[in-house]
């Protein structure tokens, strides 16, 4: 295919999602861990991304970009502290380790966050949102949480009322 170098915006996105770099990643019901809010935050952060990555497609990334963030923002907060004590309440083994994931999730959460906070957003800011979004998603909500999973129903745990603990 040939593409207009003049159109830079067009040429960045198209040539980074014909590299399928970028895919579209979806929520699914084998992904639940049994924890309704956790579950529904997990399925939140996926329906973010699923935006992202349409409006990428059709040239409206840009004007998103700020609301991910933010969204980000309150997902690190919110999200992961309910995901580490619901781990701390069953005793998850690799508790220490998945919250070290967890700090250098939010590390870069915030320092994407500040240094948008007053420049202006780039293609490249776009695109790099979208891999830190998909390799979160891929590397850790589909790797290391499903591992909870497998803890509890290794020593079956019972998650009583669908209710964090307190």
């Amino acid at each position: 295919k040939s593409h207009d170098p003049s159109d830079s915006w067009t040429y960045c996105v198209t040539i980074y999602l014909e590299m399928e770099v970028a895919m579209s990643l979806s929520w699914t019901e084998d992904l639940k861990i049994g924890l309704e809010t956790i579950d529904r935050e997990h399925k939140d952060i996926f329906e973010e991304f699923d935006r992202l990555y349409a409006l990428m497609r059709s040239g409206g990334g840009h004007d998103f970009y700020k609301m991910v963030l933010n969204f980000l923002v309150e997902y690190i907060s919110a999200h992961l502290k309910n995901e580490e004590a619901f781990m701390a309440s069953i005793n998850y083994d690799d508790l220490d380790n998945h919250k070290e994931k967890h700090d250098f999730f939010k590390d870069k959460v915030i320092e994407t966050e500040a240094k948008h906070r007053v420049s202006k957003i780039s293609n490249h800011d776009l695109i790099e949102l979208n891999l830190m979004l998909q390799s979160w998603l891929r590397n850790h909500i589909l790797k290391e949480d499903v591992k909870i999973v497998a803890f509890i129903e290794k020593n079956k745990i019972e998650i009583k009322n669908n209710a964090l603990p307190k």
